[in-house]
């Protein structure tokens, strides 16, 4: 399961456990390159992390936001009888 920005709960779909897994496999080449002593190669490791991390935030937020803005266009109305006028439905 994993919890959105609105904390709504979803199971994670195949290719987000497959991007994990690309992460888990970047930062382990980080920390190789850093222990045999190629700094450069650990420094653009991790700022590529940290971009794909940053990129993936601000996807997932305007995401949330388009789904919330989806779902105030996607409310229910009703009629009501004696005026014949539209009303929003409330729920119990």
């Amino acid at each position: 399961m994993v919890a959105t920005l609105t904390g709504a709960r979803h199971k994670a779909a195949p290719l987000s456990l497959h991007v994990r897994s690309a992460l888990l496999v970047m930062l382990g080449a980080a920390v190789i390159s850093g222990l045999v002593g190629e700094v450069t190669d650990t420094l653009v490791i991790l700022v590529i992390v940290v971009l794909n991390a940053v990129i993936g935030f601000v996807q997932a937020w305007r995401a949330d936001q388009a789904m919330a803005a989806l779902r105030l266009l996607a409310a229910a109305q009703c009629r009501s009888s004696p005026p014949q006028s539209w009303c929003p439905a409330t729920s119990p």
